[in-house]
């Protein structure tokens, strides 16, 4: 299968007490070429794609709601990144931004195939 193309959703799931150690809930949605195995040979086959597949919807996993991946503490989640492929120093900045704002969404993230298992059903 290889690596697998998308998109990595990074939440933090902050804690009432601010001494706790950080959670992170991470969830990765890799992209698929919606066209495969969409063939248009007619207008009525663009109509018939148009009306019935729905192109402009949003892409719902197969198997129901999207499985996560949770980390506990930043190091984890700093390790994490870096075993996917990020530098370091552009680790350290996503967690950064993940304190700023609570959540982060990593496009264009190559996810090792040994990873999505986290992932997937």
């Amino acid at each position: 299968m290889g690596p697998i193309e998308g998109t990595l959703y990074i939440r933090w799931e902050k804690d009432t007490e601010a001494s706790a150690t950080p959670r992170y809930k991470l969830m990765f949605s890799g992209y698929k070429n919606p066209w495969e195995g969409v063939y248009i040979t007619s207008r009525e086959g663009l109509y018939n794609l148009l009306v019935n597949y729905r192109s402009g919807d949003m892409w719902f996993p197969k198997g129901g709601a999207q499985l996560s991946k949770l980390l506990v503490g930043s190091d984890r989640l700093e390790s994490y990144l870096i075993d996917i492929g990020f530098r370091p120093d552009d680790a350290k900045d996503w967690i950064k931004q993940i304190h700023e704002k609570g959540s982060v969404s990593i496009r264009n993230v190559t996810m090792p195939e040994e990873q999505m298992s986290a992932y997937e059903r």
